[in-house]
């Protein structure tokens, strides 16, 4: 398995993942269990790029320790986190890593909060946010973002009626999508909001 680049389980109900088909030369891990990806041995020094755990209901130490283990992966520029849909808010702040090399990131189940703009790698480009159920406008704190070019908001990222876009909100955005959206009535943008916006 030495010359293994891509590894992608989509089973439905899939299982624990033999941890010792990745070797340091892998690229591309998707679908795995964080149980997994925990015990895995890969190390700074792998090549791994894209990245996709599912989460699980998942205990506030071990969103910590997945935070930590994921710190190590220097090399890497996607990043893909499932949790599960039935009402089960995490604050996803505590895993996401403060990774120079990662720039797409797509946070997929409800959130407790949307986090802070500082909690973000600072050179994210890329953001997906799907069903995360927020019921504060994120748009203030995702705004922050310096360096966003691409942010999707699906299947119910947010609850309200109305969106707001303050005057120095997204400063680099090119591209803004909603998709399978029902409450959303309006987005209301300042002057001098999103000033580079060129896909809607």
């Amino acid at each position: 398995m030495d010359k293994l680049r891509y590894f992608i389980n989509a089973a439905i109900g899939r299982g624990p993942t033999n941890k010792n088909m990745w070797n340091k030369n892998i690229e591309c891990l998707r679908g795995i269990w964080h149980k997994d990806w925990m015990k895995s041995t890969l190390t700074s020094s792998c090549h791994l790029r894209e990245l996709g755990i599912e989460l699980g209901r998942i205990k506030r130490e071990e969103l910590i320790k997945a935070r930590a283990s994921l710190e190590k992966m220097q090399n890497l520029v996607i990043l893909h986190l499932i949790w599960p849909e039935d009402n089960y808010a995490i604050d996803i702040a505590l895993v996401v890593p403060q990774l120079a090399n990662l720039t797409k990131l797509k946070l997929d189940g409800e959130m407790s909060k949307c986090p802070s703009a500082s909690m973000f790698p600072p050179n994210l480009s890329h953001l997906t946010l799907t069903g995360s159920e927020l019921v504060d406008d994120p748009m203030a704190e995702l705004g922050k973002l310096p360096k966003l070019l691409f942010l999707m908001l699906q299947d119910a990222a947010y609850l309200g009626e109305t969106m707001l876009v303050l005057c120095d909100g997204f400063p680099s955005l090119e591209a803004l999508a909603f998709r399978d959206w029902n409450g959303l009535k309006s987005v209301i943008i300042e002057e001098g909001g999103m000033p580079k916006l060129k896909h809607l």
